[in-house]
């Protein structure tokens, strides 16, 4: 992931600031455990255009990565947002080498769209994001 730990309280409650603030108007959730109540990460989707979502990431704290939250997570919003919300069509991205995130994508039914180059503002850091989508239609002839 391209996030970094913040350095002291300050910038902590800056980021948790922002973070309110885009929740008032997103899909933004904690993740937690069902058995122990523990929050072990987040996920987010955010409506790009009537009708279409976009992921603003998914994030699992590393102990508990491989062992199938992100699917679990993943799957969770294409049915609500197809199903309850009438989305007709979902775009999720990741870094060109995230080949756990890529995989993700394409075993919820997602396909590869399109990349995009990206400069990170912070430090400059150039990246290629890679797009996967799946519209409504082909989300029902999954089923």
């Amino acid at each position: 992931m391209l996030w970094v730990p913040q350095k002291n309280l300050q910038e902590a409650q800056e980021r948790l600031n922002r973070t309110l603030e885009f929740q008032k108007n997103n899909f933004a959730f904690f993740v937690c455990d069902k058995k122990t109540g523990m929050a072990i990460g987040q996920a987010g989707m955010k409506e790009i255009e009537p009708g279409i979502y976009e992921d603003i990431g998914i994030g699992i704290g590393e102990n508990f990565v491989g062992h199938g939250y992100g699917k679990q997570i993943l799957n969770c919003f294409i049915n609500y947002l197809f199903n309850e919300l009438n989305a007709k069509k979902i775009v999720c991205s990741c870094h060109c080498e995230n080949i756990a995130s890529e995989k993700l994508q394409k075993s919820c039914g997602l396909k590869y769209a399109y990349s995009k180059m990206y400069i990170r503002q912070k430090d400059g850091l150039c990246y290629r994001a890679d797009y996967y989508e799946i519209t409504k239609e082909e989300y029902l002839q999954r089923k």
